[in-house]
C-alpha cells in the first residue's frame, strides 16, 4: 500500500466543530494526546511496512480507539445513583 492519505488532525477538528453547530454540545478536546494517539494508530509500522493489513484495518483502527474512548467517558459520566 502506498500513498495513503490518512486523516489529519485539523480536518477532525473542523468536522467536531461542524457538529457541535449543527448538533449542540462543547467545544474542545478532552484530552489532545488520545486524539493524537486515535490519528496515529493507522500510521503505525514496522521494517516499512504497516501494522494493519489493509485500508478497511487501517479504517477500524481509527474507530476502535475512538470507541474505547467513548466507553471509558461513559463510564465516568454515568449516574451512579440508580
Amino acid at each position: 500500500m502506498t500513498n495513503i492519505n490518512f486523516i489529519s488532525k485539523r480536518i477532525v477538528l473542523y468536522f467536531h466543530e461542524q457538529l457541535i453547530q449543527i448538533y449542540g454540545g462543547t467545544s474542545g478536546i478532552r484530552d489532545e494526546n488520545l486524539l493524537d494517539s486515535a490519528l496515529a494508530q493507522p500510521r503505525l509500522s514496522h521494517e516499512g511496512s504497516y501494522l494493519h493489513d489493509s485500508l478497511f484495518e487501517m479504517a477500524a483502527a481509527y474507530g476502535e480507539i475512538s470507541k474505547k474512548e467513548l466507553c471509558e467517558w461513559l463510564e465516568e459520566n454515568s449516574d451512579e445513583t440508580d
